[in-house]
């Protein structure tokens, strides 16, 4: 999660729900962030008195980002439609800016992924990370 560009939080943990396919697997991933986005969200708001930033979820499977935006559904994959559901009515009534962003470009994948150097550099870069990383 950024603030203001920063870095504010960050969390790897195994998925609790057998995904059949990256659409399933990316849908789970974004109600997990979610829901901890809420928390510093919160957080945020009662120290700015109640002016607090957009959430804006970037996505980089389109399958996902379809789920999230429209009903989309059949019966092999009707567990992740009604958690899609719960992510469309949060985009709704909260307002939340959902993007599609490359894989090659999200920032996420620098704390994720195994990268080569040039590419584990350029995330650093992004995640404000380069300065802790050269002190090591």
């Amino acid at each position: 999660m950024f603030l203001n560009g920063r870095l504010v939080h960050w969390g790897s943990t195994k998925q609790q729900v057998t995904a059949m396919s990256t659409c399933e697997a990316e849908l789970d991933a974004a109600i997990v962030g979610l829901k901890q986005a809420y928390g510093v969200i919160h957080a945020v708001h009662d120290v700015m008195k109640g002016r607090g930033p957009k959430i804006v979820m970037k996505v980089d499977n389109a399958a996902a980002l379809r789920q999230m935006k429209f009903v989309a559904t059949n019966w092999r994959n009707r567990h992740f439609a009604i958690r899609a559901s719960w992510i469309r009515d949060e985009i709704t009534h909260r307002n939340i800016d959902v993007q599609y962003q490359s894989g090659k470009d999200l920032e996420a994948d620098g704390l994720t992924k195994i990268l080569d150097r040039v590419k584990l550099q350029e995330m650093r870069r992004k995640l404000g990370l380069e300065a802790i990383a050269s002190r090591t």
